[in-house]
């Protein structure tokens, strides 16, 4: 797989630093490993536009390559269509993630996207849900996290943020963006539309890859946002103020450590032992992480059997916090909560069947990981 990974890095740079790749070597790659493991990344298109250059791309990779860039010029007519919408209703908003990360890129379609994220007014969380149905998206999730979800046909989702961070599961991060108000810049084209400056909105992107990597993981993807911001930003930031917001977040080691792993990687240069390793978590990890990793952290990254037992006995009998805050009525009637306890199961038999036998086979199977990722 590292082989295969190695492809992949190599015509991903290419494409980034726009270099033309070597037909040779392009020649004697397994390519369908390499498309497949493009596809679990989220770099179809990176990989394509680079592999293009040398050979006739394989009819799969073309047409997976359309199906991605398809999907991401319609996301772009959705996404106006809903800003107009916040717009009309003067509700505040202000996008996140892969949405303004893909202005970095050259050209933008390099940055391929699952979903949009956007940060709402959270008092008008039903307002949007409202507006949301009414552009035809239904509602998967809502009220029960830091965001609601919204789908539409096989591959349009937007995930319309509250918080950017949970209290229980990142209070730190919670404490410091419970502020995010005073950081948003008022854009000039839009009535109520709001964005980040170029060093807040890497401070957030570093917040965010450090939840993904101490979960369930992150992938390549989230290295190579970091290298072409980098690419983009050289010699622009205010270096000094990003620093001691990251000291603030006890983030700043960890961002060093990212910042020149990524540009060893994309620059193709060698890496040492600690960094193969790093990379085959990265590698293992695909775009949006495992629910293996997240296993192995919640277990400690131990298989033994007591371990097991005790994250099963969690799952059956969850602490009333957790209950609370995925039910909230739990914390205005606490004699519901035994009822809660053996209810969950049974909804678990009649709905989630598949997700429960999933979850308890995934237990039994599971290894510690040797390079101690996920370690308590």
């Amino acid at each position: 797989m590292m082989n295969t990974a190695n492809d992949l890095i190599y015509l991903v740079s290419c494409t980034v630093r726009q270099q033309a790749p070597d037909p040779q070597r392009c020649a004697g790659m397994k390519l369908r490993e390499v498309f497949e493991l493009a596809m679990r990344h989220s770099l179809t298109i990176a990989a394509a536009l680079a592999l293009e250059q040398a050979l006739p791309l394989p009819d799969y990779f073309a047409e997976e390559q359309y199906k991605a860039m398809r999907r991401l010029w319609t996301f772009g007519i959705e996404w106006s269509q809903i800003q107009s919408a916040l717009e009309q209703r003067g509700i505040w908003y202000m996008p996140l993630k892969g949405i303004v990360l893909k202005d970095y890129y050259q050209p933008a379609e390099i940055r391929e996207m699952s979903d949009n994220d956007i940060l709402i007014d959270p008092e008008k969380a039903d307002e949007v849900r409202e507006l949301m149905e009414n552009a035809g998206y239904k509602c998967v999730l809502f009220g029960g996290n830091h965001h609601d979800v919204y789908s539409k046909g096989v591959f349009l989702d937007f995930e319309m943020h509250r918080l950017l961070f949970e209290k229980h599961a990142f209070p730190q991060f919670y404490a410091y963006y419970s502020g995010i108000r005073q950081k948003m810049i008022k854009d000039g084209e839009n009535a109520v539309g709001y964005h980040l400056s170029a060093e807040d909105f890497y401070i957030f992107l570093i917040c965010h890859l450090y939840k993904h990597y101490q979960t369930c993981g992150t992938g390549l993807r989230s290295l190579l946002d970091i290298f072409v911001f980098h690419q983009k930003t050289r010699g622009k930031l205010n270096a000094a103020y990003v620093d001691r917001e990251l000291q603030e977040l006890e983030l700043l080691s960890f961002e060093r450590d990212v910042k020149c792993f990524a540009e060893k990687l994309f620059t193709l240069q060698p890496l040492n032992e600690a960094e193969q390793n790093e990379l085959e978590f990265y590698v293992s990890s695909n775009s949006h992480g495992t629910k293996e990793n997240l296993l192995a952290k919640k277990l400690g990254n131990t298989d033994s059997a007591a371990a097991k037992r005790r994250y099963a006995l969690s799952r059956i009998f969850p602490s009333q916090e957790s209950l609370e805050r995925h039910h909230p009525f739990v914390s205005r009637h606490k004699a519901l909560y035994p009822l809660l306890v053996a209810y969950r199961p049974v909804k678990g038999l009649l709905k989630h069947r598949k997700l429960m036998k999933s979850e308890i086979s995934s237990l039994k199977k599971f290894k510690k990981k040797n390079n101690g990722k996920f370690n308590s």
